[in-house]
């Protein structure tokens, strides 16, 4: 059954809530070698999270994309003869453990569903909370309206350790 009718009832209601969904390696179409079945599995994860969130347009759940961008695991590891040389540097540079991870994005989920509940507050009451920063209450306007994914690798990430990898290499 689609999503829709198990959503009409429960945007009637009160609660508030979001679907989390983990994209990868694969998920933008990109060839994964040696992990064909992981790689459409995360494409299916991207179009399963667009579809999910057309069907949930105007209901009280949001569908978050999460992309990690590269996470230490086993399987990342498993594979790393394939990578070659110039691959394996850009693994080794990009990388991160599963708690760095979360140490990123735990902070941004949370931000996202504080900042939720104050617009919802502010659009029964027409009253900002007495809390509420603006800019806060404007970015949960515009999350509202949009998608909303949370990235572990942006600009400062991908500084940070492109600095700590050169600093690596001159010791």
């Amino acid at each position: 059954s689609s999503s829709s009718s198990s959503s009409s009832s429960s945007s009637s209601t009160s609660c508030n809530g979001f679907i989390v969904l983990l994209e990868g390696a694969g998920s933008g179409g990109e060839p994964t070698r040696l992990y064909a079945a992981y790689g459409a599995t995360k494409a299916g994860v991207k179009q399963f999270t667009s579809s999910l969130r057309a069907e949930l347009q105007g209901s009280k759940i949001k569908v978050i994309s999460l992309n990690p961008g590269l996470v230490d695991t086993e399987l990342l590891r498993s594979g790393s003869e394939s990578f070659g040389e110039t691959g394996r540097a850009l693994v080794d540079t990009f990388v991160s453990t599963p708690e760095k991870v979360a140490a990123e994005v735990v902070p941004q989920l949370r931000e996202i569903a504080q900042s939720a509940q104050e617009l919802d507050q502010f659009l029964e009451t027409k009253e900002i909370p007495p809390s509420t920063e603006i800019p806060r209450l404007f970015n949960a306007f515009v999350r509202n309206l949009s998608p909303i994914s949370v990235s572990v690798l942006n600009f400062r990430n991908l500084k940070e350790k492109l600095v700590a990898k050169i600093q690596n290499n001159n010791q």
